[in-house]
């Protein structure tokens, strides 16, 4: 189960996300009018988003900034 997650480009007919794991995220994206056809999720590990940025480059700063905050935040726990 993720810890928290985050939306944005939220429409009628889909929307795009990131998921955040405690030692993982899952970049995904939705069309709710091909279901099948729907992005089934990139996996990147923390230390990779810490050292690359984000894997989709459309993420709205707000999250993007709270998903950094996150992202620390549990590698400092994990390496105290």
């Amino acid at each position: 189960m993720a810890l928290k997650e985050w939306k944005w480009n939220q429409r009628r007919t889909g929307e795009d996300g990131v998921s955040l794991y405690s030692d993982h995220l899952v970049w995904w994206s939705e069309n709710w009018e091909a279901p099948f056809a729907s992005g089934g999720g990139c996996d990147q590990s923390l230390k990779e988003f810490l050292a690359a940025g984000p894997v989709d480059r459309d993420i709205p700063p707000e999250a993007w900034h709270e998903l950094l905050d996150a992202v620390n935040e549990l590698i400092s726990q994990q390496n105290p």
